[in-house]
């Protein structure tokens, strides 16, 4: 398979590079941070292993190839095309397309943490996905994959302006393409993002073992804090379900109905505290038909059982994404995270809720290390739980008697909710391997 990465260079000559920098810290100082910036990218290239990948350093100007030629004999250098961005990157593509290459990878060379490992990373993805982009804070992207030519990515964007990546996405989707994304990167164009970057680089000179950086200070402040909050949830929990010799619906039934009119809230009150013990929350769905009926006990299920969900939802994501970004980087299980995030979240999350082959309260914290947006998993769960929901809630309000046939019609009804995702995955695998052997 023929792999081609296309790297867009210029001389670090002042008044040149960086021009927007350059308006606010002098056209001097804005060129040499492209020079720091454009070197340490290149001698990474350098100095990692590219045997599979070619490289061509598509250079601004013609005037600019002798400078790079001479530094960077190994790979192909190239001037672009005369036009816009767009125009220049649809050649760039064209022409490595023409030239036999299979998977194509176009970066900038002015953004700081850009290097060899994004780019392999970048081009395994392409084995699993038609397009990839690499987002850039102020609304672009630094980095940009194709496997196959023709696309129109590069017409009608606003260049230079925040409007870029969703305009390039929803040029994508509008030709069916598929969308998979490296991790966010900052762009260096003024003087607060020039600030920020050498904060940074401050910060990766210490000694780590003396001086911690701010995020590490903010996990070691979130560990106490996660660890209290489960430990009043936990005690809490401990507490109510101790004060009877063993915990069954029977007894979970008479304490909420202490409540009064105030029922419902007290069943959401120990739904939410509960949320950390792993298997108590079927139980708990089935006493809501119990004390509600079954209308109304699945509407507040399907309320309560979301809202406790967003808890470890967030406290997985705040303190362990990060840590699952670090270590998925270039593997084949990086390609299933990264897509995680894009058209296919809420089926990943709605599925995960149809099929419980993990614990629900499992199911929360993996939701939270993937790049899943809060608001993909909530509307994922109230969709994907709704079968599972009523059907617990529905065998909750006729558990009084399992000699009736409602109680056997619960039953089942659990049984084939479980069931019909588990049969609709099978039938559409059956129907891709019969469309292969067709197109074989």
């Amino acid at each position: 398979m023929k792999r081609h990465l296309i790297v867009y260079a210029k001389r670090p000559l002042p008044g040149y590079a960086k021009t927007r920098l350059g308006v606010s810290i002098g056209t001097e100082q804005s060129a040499g941070v492209y020079a720091r910036l454009l070197y340490a990218y290149l001698l990474d290239l350098l100095g990692t292993d590219l045997a599979d990948i070619t490289v061509e350093l598509s250079v601004a100007s013609p005037a600019d190839v002798p400078f790079f030629a001479d530094a960077f004999s190994e790979w192909t250098v190239r001037p672009q095309v005369q036009g816009d961005l767009g125009q220049r990157m649809a050649a760039s593509f064209a022409r490595a397309f023409a030239w036999g290459a299979e998977r194509v990878v176009l970066t900038g060379s002015d953004i700081p943490g850009l290097g060899s490992q994004l780019v392999r990373s970048a081009f395994e993805m392409l084995d699993a996905a038609p397009l990839v982009l690499g987002p850039a804070t102020d609304g672009g992207y630094y980095l940009i994959g194709m496997r196959a030519p023709g696309a129109p990515l590069f017409e009608g964007i606003a260049w230079s302006s925040e409007h870029v990546l969703a305009q390039t996405v929803a040029l994508a989707q509008a030709q069916g393409l598929a969308v998979v994304y490296l991790p966010e990167r900052s762009d260096v164009d003024t003087e607060a993002d020039l600030e920020r970057w050498q904060r940074t680089l401050c910060a990766d000179t210490k000694e780590s073992s003396n001086v911690k950086k701010p995020s590490e200070h903010r996990k070691w402040i979130h560990i106490p804090l996660v660890i209290a909050i489960f430990g009043t949830l936990a005690a809490t929990a401990w507490y109510y379900f101790s004060m009877y010799d063993s915990f069954n619906r029977q007894n979970l039934e008479a304490f909420i109905r202490g409540f009064g009119p105030w029922a419902p809230l007290a069943y959401a009150a120990i739904y939410v505290i509960s949320s950390p013990i792993p298997f108590i929350a079927p139980i708990i769905s089935a006493v809501g038909g119990l004390l509600f009926g079954t209308l109304w006990g699945t509407l507040l299920v399907l309320v309560v059982a979301t809202a406790s969900a967003f808890v470890p939802f967030t406290l997985a994501r705040r303190l362990g994404r990060e840590w699952v970004e670090s270590k998925l980087q270039g593997k084949k299980l990086g390609e299933i995270y990264q897509q995680s995030g894009g058209s296919k979240g809420f089926a990943f999350i709605m599925l995960m809720r149809l099929i419980p082959v993990l614990p629900w309260e499992v199911q929360n914290y993996v939701a939270g290390l993937t790049r899943v947006s809060a608001l993909v998993f909530v509307l994922g769960t109230i969709v994907g739980i709704i079968p599972g929901s009523f059907s617990l809630v529905f065998l909750g309000a006729f558990a009084t008697d399992p000699t009736s046939w409602q109680f056997f019609v619960a039953i089942a009804l659990k049984v084939v909710t479980a069931l019909i995702p588990v049969v609709a995955i099978y039938i559409r695998n059956r129907r891709g391997k019969r469309k292969e052997q067709v197109t074989g």
